[in-house]
């Protein structure tokens, strides 16, 4: 009998699991293109967080308007700072669950593992810009000569 009754926990729990990832969006289908972040820099009511290092920041610059949160202690600053303790930290106001985050890094990696955690905690609208700084920098070199002709998505 409790054989049978684990039996039936387990497939439960599979099905409950599968339906919970089937609704989770692929953190892939949130990327930004450089042409939407290029807005979003421009855009007050998007929260852009580049998970770099402090020390990355000083060395190459800075995205505009973007705030400096770590990696390493992201998830601890979305779960456990207040809103009061978040505005008075980055100037910016806490995002809602709901709120426009795009994360953004050196080069798109760290910035993916940002958004699968924005994503796990409940942050629906999370993106990511996979082209990082090292896009950025590039249009900074470039001037707007290799994007101009892109228009910005339908993100905004």
């Amino acid at each position: 009998m409790i054989l049978g009754y684990n039996l039936i926990v387990k497939l439960l729990l599979g099905l409950l699991l599968s339906q919970i990832h089937a609704k989770s969006p692929n953190p892939r289908d949130g990327n930004v293109t450089f042409e939407e972040f290029k807005a979003a820099t421009n855009n007050a009511s998007i929260l852009i967080i580049d998970v770099r290092q402090a020390v990355e920041l000083q060395d190459t610059g800075v995205i505009p308007s973007s705030i400096n949160i770590p990696l390493n202690v992201l998830e601890e600053t979305l779960t456990k700072l207040s809103p009061e303790l978040f505005l008075k930290t980055y100037q910016r106001e806490k995002p809602n669950f709901d709120s426009l985050i795009i994360f953004t890094c050196r080069s798109g990696n760290r910035s993916l593992q940002a958004q699968r955690i924005a994503l796990d905690l409940g942050y629906v609208n999370s993106k990511n810009y996979p082209g990082g700084w090292l896009e950025w920098e590039q249009y900074l070199k470039d001037g707007d000569k290799s994007h101009s002709s892109a228009s910005p998505g339908k993100l905004f």
